[in-house]
């Protein structure tokens, strides 16, 4: 079923959240899965504050992290508007630094985790099996430039991808193949998207999972440009 994240979502259930070690920031859920369906699909903004510091942690799910706002670090890596970051399954990534103005990113999971693991604390919760992480950008808003999708990025066996998908004013295409990909995310960095009558504007996003019919895309009168990312199940050592 295609779901779809919202702002007035967002901003209903932002609220402040201060974790053990002390670390402070504000958490908004843009998309929760439907109570009455057994795919878990999940979005939601972290919002950290100037100067903080998220220690190096990991999950026990694939996920997506897209930096829509701020500047900060990754570890060593610079992150800004609009990097992408790929990590699997109880894949260790961190420090995230923010910088001066702050630090927003989304992140985008096919089933819904909450919390996280941190390093060293943690370690015995650390499971062996693949690991795996990269991110690409940052990208651009691509204005008024000819419509076209550029594939950036993709993984174990192709499963994982990343595409940015330019499209015109009023140009309308179907959304992706999913192949063996568990989880499509069509995220609006700029511009307005209507899908299969669900409006979009920027950081807005629909999730499509496997065994759904294709969505129809359509570009609001000032074009869309689209971050798609394809996600994959988490490896079969870890219970897939």
């Amino acid at each position: 079923m295609l779901t779809v994240s919202s702002r007035a979502t967002g901003q209903r259930n932002r609220r402040e959240i201060t974790i053990p070690d002390g670390f402070r920031y504000h958490k908004s859920e843009w998309l929760l899965p439907p109570q009455d369906s057994p795919k878990s699909p999940t979005i939601f903004l972290v919002e950290q504050p100037p100067g903080s510091v998220l220690r190096t942690h990991f999950h026990t799910q694939n996920e997506f992290q897209v930096f829509v706002a701020g500047s900060g670090w990754m570890g060593k890596s610079e992150v800004r508007p609009l990097v992408c970051h790929y990590a699997s399954a109880y894949t260790g990534y961190g420090p995230i630094t923010a910088g001066p103005e702050g630090l927003s990113y989304f992140t985008i999971r096919a089933v819904l985790e909450t919390g996280a693991f941190f390093v060293p604390d943690d370690r015995d919760r650390m499971v062996r099996g693949p690991k795996g992480q990269f991110h690409v950008g940052p990208l651009s808003a691509a204005g008024n430039a000819p419509s076209r999708t550029i594939e950036l990025a993709s993984a174990n066996q192709d499963h994982v991808k990343i595409f940015s998908t330019r499209l015109a004013a009023g140009e309308s295409m179907e959304t992706m193949a999913m192949g063996a990909s568990v989880a499509q995310f069509n995220f609006v960095c700029a511009g307005a998207l209507s899908v299969d009558g669900h409006e979009l504007n920027t950081w807005e996003c629909a999730c499509l999972t496997q065994g759904d019919p294709p969505a129809h895309l359509l570009a609001g009168p000032e074009g869309v440009d689209l971050l798609t990312m394809l996600i994959d199940k988490r490896a079969d050592v870890y219970g897939g």
